[in-house]
């Protein structure tokens, strides 16, 4: 698949490439990634937990004429003492060559009757593994657009063959409390 050539007022010619719109709510993405990828990465001291995840009639442009894709944990009742459970959500992106542009977009929105999330951790992966990272701030319970430069993320990729995106719901940092969930919609890089 080619990316789309839009045009921004403001700006000039802008290049756009959107990888997922979850409009068509099936289990693959506009690039042929899975939606939900469950990955068991852990280390000595984490171990992370593949969200739930579900399409809903809640489009942040197009309200209920298109879909978003809701993310949600739960970690009551899971892992054992003194373990810290950290949940996470992956996409895959077949191994596309992002190269060609600088900036990673979409849309997040905290759920209304849950507590509200406020920092998430960003990340690209590419074939071997390596993380670009970003710790994103300002999650509310309103739909918000969020472009984060590529430059400003922390953490060395092949930009030729970046392979998943994730979210981290980061217990760590923010104190994420047991169950919780967030939209997600209009996965997309663009140049600017």
């Amino acid at each position: 698949m080619l990316p789309d050539d839009r045009h921004s007022r403001a700006a000039g010619p802008r290049k756009e490439w959107m990888i997922a719109d979850f409009d068509s709510a099936e289990l693959t993405n506009n690039v042929g990634g899975l939606i939900n990828i469950s990955e068991h990465r852990q280390t000595a001291a984490i171990r992370y937990v593949t969200c739930r995840t579900t399409f809903v009639r809640d489009d942040a442009v197009k309200g209920t004429d298109g879909h978003s894709l809701l993310i949600e944990y739960d970690l009551t009742n899971l892992g054992e003492p003194g373990e810290l459970l950290v949940p996470k959500f992956a996409m895959g992106m077949c191994a596309l060559d992002l190269s060609g542009f600088n900036t990673l977009n979409f849309y997040l929105k905290g759920m209304e009757r849950r507590d509200q999330p406020h920092h998430v951790r960003v990340a690209l992966s590419d074939r071997s593994g390596a993380l670009a990272v970003y710790l994103l701030r300002g999650v509310t319970s309103d739909w918000r657009h969020f472009g984060i430069p590529f430059e400003k993320m922390k953490g060395r990729l092949d930009w030729t063959a970046v392979e998943t995106f994730e979210l981290v719901f980061d217990t760590i940092i923010d104190g994420w409390p047991e169950r919780a969930g967030l939209c997600l919609d209009r996965v997309s890089v663009s140049q600017e």
